[in-house]
């Protein structure tokens, strides 16, 4: 399943520790690398520290 997202709902999830949902839920998760961009600033320290753990920026999908 194809899932498309923009930034808020993956910043938030990661904010409050629920960013394994997504990966439990549809598997692979693909950002574009402008949202790829936008969460590598993301300012919350423990948010960007699970981002970086749970979406790794390798093999983004073309915007």
């Amino acid at each position: 399943m194809l899932v498309v997202s923009n930034t808020s709902p993956i910043s938030n999830l990661a904010i409050i520790g629920r960013l394994e949902f997504l990966k439990r839920r549809y598997g692979l998760v693909r950002i574009p690398v402008a949202v790829a961009d936008e969460l590598a600033a993301l300012s919350h320290p423990a948010g960007a520290q699970r981002i970086k753990l749970t979406l790794p920026r390798k093999n983004p999908c073309p915007a």
